[in-house]
């Protein structure tokens, strides 16, 4: 007699198991890639922010100057001879003072193109894997003086900003010594030369900083790059108080009613309602909250690159040890 033959396949019972077992073990793994993928991220744009810190010193070391993000009016004016910084031509060939993005690009080993501008495809070296405003639209953050074509409209894919406060210059057209950024504009450095207009002590005598690494006091402390940008964009703000702008500056935090012990600092820029909204918290540490105008927000941290050379990744909590000033 022939017996019937047993199905080979699965009971809907034994497939419900499985499936169930494969959703536990993800749930229970899924944590841990993430976090894992959080963290390659993190050393990746360490890697990045370290690498736009050794440029920067090549670049210092070759022209004993970092390049200017005053406004090309006044860099030129400060640079007669054209030796300090690095110039390209518009498209009716008149000179102008370069970004200082785009003047890095020769110390990265980038030579087939000579600007950032738009939202070409740029170097991954400014871009931090976990900035999602890399595949927004428009793609990155308001780059400020000097990017051309017009920089009132373009964002460019960038994730990292230089430190206004030191790369700023004097304006042999302005009769004190202070920082220029846009022609007309001056920033509030604290501490910076004659800064007894932004109600600190008076500056040491000499004048804006001009990109000079070696005038910076305590340069292991100092900021030179670090992650920057927040979207969107909060309308009337200038430039250096753009929370989508790829600049740091103690730009006239003195008076804001915050702890005078911070000023100057990471932390008091935290505790400056023009100047937090720019810090992205939340890049690093999704559970972060970002600041605002009213709000300092809590959690998150930021990779920076100091002026010696050494980059790290810095937590909220330890932000007033971070120098912004130079002086």
């Amino acid at each position: 007699m022939n017996r019937p033959l047993r199905s080979l396949g699965f009971t809907l019972v034994e497939l419900l198991v499985v499936i169930g077992i494969i959703a536990l073990l993800i749930s229970i793994l899924l944590p841990s890639l993430n976090a894992a993928r959080a963290a390659s991220q993190n050393l990746k744009c360490l890697s990045n922010i370290r690498q736009l810190t050794t440029a920067a010193l090549m670049f210092q070391a070759e022209r004993r100057n970092l390049q200017t993000v005053s406004d090309n009016a006044p860099a030129t004016r400060a640079d007669p001879s054209r030796r300090k910084w690095i110039y390209a031509t518009d498209g009716g060939g008149n000179p102008y003072v370069m970004d200082w993005a785009s003047a890095l690009l020769p110390y990265l080993g980038v030579r087939n193109k000579d600007a950032l501008i738009g939202d070409e495809q740029t170097s991954g070296v400014f871009q931090c894997p976990s900035d999602v405003a890399m595949d927004a639209s428009p793609q990155g953050y308001y780059p400020g003086n000097n990017f051309r074509p017009s920089p009132s409209t373009d964002y460019v894919r960038m994730s990292y900003a230089i430190n206004a406060d030191i790369c700023s210059i004097k304006d042999p057209a302005d009769s004190s010594r202070r920082s220029m950024f846009h022609n007309l504009g001056v920033i509030g450095v604290f501490k910076g030369p004659n800064s007894g207009n932004y109600g600190t002590n008076p500056g040491p005598v000499g004048d804006a900083l001009e990109g000079r690494l070696d005038r910076v006091k305590r340069s292991s402390e100092t900021m030179l790059f670090a992650d920057s940008g927040v979207r969107p964009y909060v309308i009337n703000e200038p430039t250096l108080n753009r929370q989508d702008s790829l600049y740091w500056t103690t730009n006239y935090m003195v008076g804001n009613g915050g702890d005078p012990n911070l000023w100057g600092t990471l932390a008091g820029i935290m505790q400056t309602p023009w100047l937090r909204t720019r810090i992205p918290l939340q890049r690093h540490a999704n559970r972060a909250i970002n600041a605002t105008n009213a709000f300092q927000g809590r959690g998150g941290k930021v990779n920076i690159g100091f002026c010696d050379g050494h980059a790290e990744t810095v937590s909220q909590t330890d932000f007033a040890r971070v120098k912004i000033t130079p002086y």
